[in-house]
């Protein structure tokens, strides 16, 4: 979350300056790590991120990744002049070995992530994807990766998936219930992603 000084704030007094004289950079963010601790940084030391993450199903199915943080969804950092779509094959690739047709974009989420001593701004977005082929393996990620984030990919069923939960980075439940999932979900499950 961000700490925005009196003066920005929206419920300000209209005829204030609200962005004349203030230092916008000195605004205090609170990133999160992939254990859930919080830290806090100056928006001038943030370093921007998009990132791209698939829902990808096979039948009622979802692909998920089962990291030493938590369920993941296979996905991560759009490079510099890469488009949006191969950002995501290729992420999905490195992780698991399958290929995925990219549908349909269903969320944008914006958070700030901590990692080894850095601060990110991250803008995560999230496209419902169908399976093409490929066996899942982690024979494509780099050894430093295999071995930082204990990457295990699976197929799980969609309402299992939401009953573990995921590792809390960016809100994924809003790009699941767009992707369609909601349909799939029994009762329990259903009120424990929108609580």
């Amino acid at each position: 979350y961000v700490e925005i000084p009196p003066a920005l704030s929206p419920e300000a007094p209209m005829g204030q300056d609200q962005t004349k004289n203030q230092d916008q950079t000195k605004r205090i963010i609170h990133s999160t790590d992939v254990e859930g601790n919080k830290h806090g940084c100056t928006i001038d030391s943030l370093i921007f991120r998009p990132a791209a993450y698939g829902l990808v199903f096979r039948d009622s199915d979802l692909l998920v990744v089962d990291t030493k943080f938590g369920l993941s969804l296979p996905g991560g950092r759009i490079e510099l002049g890469e488009h949006h779509e191969e950002a995501l094959k290729r992420e999905i690739f490195e992780e698991t070995n399958v290929r995925a047709h990219v549908e349909m974009i269903c969320s944008v989420d914006t958070s700030y992530w901590h990692d080894r001593g850095a601060d990110y701004h991250c803008l995560s977005h999230f496209f419902r994807c169908e399976y093409a082929d490929g066996e899942l393996s982690t024979a494509n990620l780099s050894e430093d990766e295999r071995t930082r984030w204990d990457c295990k990919p699976f197929w799980i069923p969609t309402e299992t998936a939401v009953e573990r939960g995921f590792r809390r980075t960016a809100d994924w439940r809003k790009a699941i219930s767009v992707a369609g999932v909601l349909i799939v979900l029994p009762a329990a499950a259903l009120a424990a992603l929108l609580s």
